[in-house]
């Protein structure tokens, strides 16, 4: 069965629905925090492709899903920890981050997303950004937390990046 979706309000082309890839991490739960340098950026490690219905057109390589055809995409998130028990009042930043073919990653401002919540308690955070991605870019999902010396564990239970096509 082949889904449609109108694109914009004149119509145009529809969403390729039925091109997307959804990656998790799930072998290791990534450290935000003191066990990696409090207040840096650390990427999520996604390790595992949950679906990938374009073979052709994505890949998942050291937490980096390359996108090979020039496109518009819509890329969504979700980033679910638990914080170290001490201190209250953690504040995560977490961002998609997009390298359009040129060996540099840059924060795609569109898609940042803060969240604060006491010691010892879990959360999550989430955002997306529609995107028009040249061919072979590379997307992942970088978080960084206030500089203090516990450790926040990205639970990997719940934690994914999805990339849908809307059009070419």
């Amino acid at each position: 069965m082949t889904l449609g979706l109108a694109y914009g309000s004149a119509g145009g082309a529809a969403a390729d629905l039925n091109s997307y890839i959804r990656v998790t991490e799930s072998t290791t739960d990534t450290q935000l925090g003191a066990g990696t340098g409090s207040g840096t950026k650390v990427v999520v490690d996604f390790d595992t492709v949950d679906e990938n219905t374009d073979g052709d057109n994505y890949s998942l390589t050291s937490e980096v899903v390359t996108v090979l055809d020039a496109g518009e995409y819509r890329i969504e998130y979700m980033l679910t920890y638990v914080n170290g028990a001490s201190a209250p009042g953690r504040r995560l930043l977490t961002f998609l981050e997009v390298d359009p073919n040129t060996g540099t990653f840059a924060a795609v401002d569109d898609s940042l997303s803060w969240n604060s919540e006491d010691g010892g308690e879990r959360s999550s955070t989430s955002g997306f950004a529609n995107l028009t991605l040249v061919a072979s870019s590379k997307v992942r999902l970088a978080s960084q937390r206030d500089a203090v010396s516990t450790t926040t564990n990205v639970n990997r239970t719940y934690t994914h990046m999805t990339i849908t096509r809307l059009r070419a």
